[in-house]
């Protein structure tokens, strides 16, 4: 891909800011994909595999798709709200600037999903913002990233919100907040299906998304 990975565009490029903007519609995009693997395609398919190099980025910084959840770690059962959590965990990695794990940072900040839930219990969640950004995004939608973020990486399965519902959160423009309440209320039940497939842990998942 012209553009290389996600990851390149937000940690490697140090000439260049990654803008919000186009941060922003990556994440949608890879939102979109999932909900094609998990409903729309002819049989559940569970990436498990979603991370910043694994997201291939053309031209016009559309991605073509490519942490682990404890569910996985503990039962070694993938379902989609396992993908969930790991796009999660993605879209503070994009919102913040920041490696899911850090370990040259102090205790408090080496684990990114803890330090940004802390963030938000102090009601200083705009702290996580990536400080490269200089300030330009648009308040909404990164609230709504990062709020999303965390409900998407809640460490119990059941209280994620669905592959659809993630989508849906993207292309409102209604704020985060409209949508947390109801989250638990209309979880999807695709997961629940036994006819779901895994991919390797090393699979690569091209999804053309144009004219999206």
């Amino acid at each position: 891909m012209p553009n290389g990975s996600l990851d390149k565009m937000i940690f490697g490029n140090l000439k260049k800011v990654f803008k919000w903007g186009q941060r922003y519609r990556v994440l949608r995009d890879v939102a979109a994909g999932l909900l094609y693997l998990h409903e729309e395609w002819e049989q559940c398919v569970v990436h498990r595999n979603i991370k910043s190099n694994n997201i291939l980025l053309d031209l016009e910084f559309y991605k073509k798709l490519g942490y682990i959840a404890l569910e996985l770690i503990h039962t070694g059962k993938v379902n989609p709200t396992t993908d969930v959590f790991i796009s999660g965990i993605l879209m503070l990695e994009v919102a913040c600037g920041r490696r899911p794990v850090d370990p040259s940072l102090q205790p408090a900040y080496v684990v990114l999903v803890d330090w940004v839930r802390e963030l938000d219990d102090n009601g200083s969640l705009k702290d996580a913002v990536d400080p490269n950004l200089g300030g330009q995004y648009v308040e909404a939608e990164m609230e709504r990233v990062l709020k999303l973020g965390l409900l998407c990486s809640n460490p119990q399965p059941d209280s994620r919100p669905g592959t659809r519902q993630v989508l849906q959160t993207f292309e409102e423009e209604a704020p985060i907040a409209d949508f947390e309440a109801s989250f638990h209320l209309e979880m999807s039940n695709t997961w629940r299906s036994p006819k779901c497939y895994s991919c390797s842990t090393d699979a690569s998942i091209s999804i053309s998304l144009e004219g999206r």
